[in-house]
């Protein structure tokens, strides 16, 4: 099974892929080029957003089951999980300037937005965030604009709705 989950203007494509051993691992197509991204220590590694400049967002299985964060960029892996995240930090989306979206969780208090701003440097902020009066929020997307897409459950029985913010 695979699927492709983003697209860059060049037509760069990033997704995952599972194996015959039922493990998962990202990938990059690049025209006919093929490149499994596996984080080092991972036991499964999902690739979910790029940017034109080839940075990938990657979220990732260590052996404990907790969720993690990576921003792949120079063939190098940068952990960038959300600060105060328990159970998971899901990267998703990422605009040219490697401001990366996520949706995180924090024990007992559900599911959670947030935006990571320059996230590919030691200067990184972030910033939390849930839609009001929501059971649960995540972020998507974002644009070169600083628009971000995304969903919220007002309750845990719901349907989910989206949202776009600026």
């Amino acid at each position: 099974a695979s699927l492709a989950v983003a697209i860059n203007d060049k037509e760069e494509i990033v997704g995952y892929y599972e194996d015959s051993s039922q493990v998962w691992h990202g990938f990059l197509l690049q025209g006919s080029n093929y490149t499994t991204l596996d984080v080092p220590g991972a036991s499964g590694t999902y690739a979910d957003g790029i940017n034109n400049w080839g940075h990938i967002t990657l979220f990732w299985y260590d052996s404990s089951g907790f969720m993690h964060s990576s921003l792949y960029k120079n063939k190098k892996y940068i952990t960038i999980d959300v600060p105060g995240a328990e159970g998971y930090s899901q990267a998703q989306g990422i605009n040219n300037e490697d401001d990366v979206t996520y949706s995180w969780s924090q024990t007992p208090s559900g599911s959670h937005a947030a935006l990571c701003t320059m996230c590919d440097s030691k200067g990184r902020k972030y910033y939390k965030f849930d839609y009001p009066k929501a059971w649960a929020t995540y972020a998507e997307g974002i644009n070169d604009k600083h628009t971000m897409s995304g969903g919220y459950w007002l309750k845990i029985t719901s349907p989910v709705s989206g949202f776009k913010a600026t």
